[in-house]
């Protein structure tokens, strides 16, 4: 405890009040006559001291667990600083339609109604934008936006899967490509999110067969997926709705067939990745045992070989 000795002028005693009257008295009769002092001291100006306590700063404890590394203390300082960037990722994914009597509009107006609860909840992240194709039986889906809210989207389409009365069935992932969102650099290739059914008739799915690697067969849909991104953003503001509602017509052959779609989610290749696996690539921990970490008594080398 530390004591600080400043004195306050206005803090005076009770006996040093009575001083100060008997100090006043000697000065109007002086024992010694005309021009002598009194011999007593005057104490109108003494103060007192009052102590005062310094308060200790608080000191963050020890053993605070998990403690927060250079990376994510950086991170959080650009936060709140409004500094942070996000990397904007583009997500493409395929999809069976569940049921056959199933209001695609519906399926379209659940996806925007998601799209724009995401932006509510995330008003710091990036936008979301891009393009959804509903066909007759399949869903081609193509998401430009940050990497949580392509996480959430993900869990949506897993939660999906795991209810028998939504409208997806089954969904697997073929790319996510990442790139660098600069403010004077328009990276984007879609302005917005939107959705558009496709009434296309192609007959033969089920029996399509090719040579094809499903490597060449995922990029084909890219590749297709990606011209059609821009002829899209070459279209004036004032063309782009009836460019939309016109694919079929005017890019056909920018139009993911829907056999090679229905092929690529029957069969399983590490080129793509299951909404489950996605979740498991993002949240699990990277820590692995190794076979040797599960032997006791430890092994140890009996000779040094170098």
């Amino acid at each position: 405890m530390s004591v600080n000795p400043e004195i306050h002028v206005n803090e005076v005693l009770p006996t040093e009040q009575a001083k100060i009257h008997e100090g006043s008295k000697d000065a109007a009769h002086p024992v010694g006559g005309p021009g002598q002092t009194s011999g007593s001291l005057n104490v109108g100006t003494i103060k007192r001291a009052r102590p005062t306590f310094r308060r200790r700063r608080k000191r963050g404890r020890m053993f605070d667990w998990p403690k927060k590394n250079l990376f994510e203390a950086t991170c959080l300082a650009d936060e709140a600083r409004g500094s942070m960037k996000y990397l904007v990722h583009r997500l493409v994914y395929i999809s069976k339609i569940r049921g056959v009597n199933v209001d695609r509009t519906a399926i379209g107006n659940h996806y925007d109604q998601l799209v724009k609860k995401l932006a509510a909840d995330y008003p710091g992240s990036e936008p979301i934008t891009g393009l959804m194709l509903i066909y007759l039986k399949h869903i081609v889906h193509v998401v430009e936006t940050s990497s949580d809210i392509i996480l959430k989207l993900v869990h949506d389409l897993q939660a999906m899967e795991m209810d028998e009365e939504s409208y997806v069935a089954k969904s697997k992932i073929l790319q996510l490509l990442v790139f660098f969102n600069r403010q004077h650099i328009n990276t984007r290739l879609y302005q917005q999110w939107q959705f558009r059914t496709l009434d296309i008739v192609e007959h033969g799915i089920e029996a399509y067969d090719t040579n094809e690697s499903f490597e060449n067969l995922v990029v084909e849909i890219l590749t297709q997926l990606l011209k059609l991104g821009v002829f899209l953003y070459k279209q004036p503001k004032l063309n782009l709705k009836n460019a939309m509602d016109s694919l079929h017509d005017k890019v056909p052959e920018l139009l993911p067939q829907q056999s090679v779609v229905h092929f690529l989610l029957e069969e399983n290749d590490s080129s793509m990745v299951t909404p489950k696996e996605f979740i498991d690539i993002n949240e699990k921990p990277f820590d692995t045992s190794l076979e040797s970490d599960m032997v006791w008594p430890i092994p140890t080398r009996l000779f040094p070989y170098n």
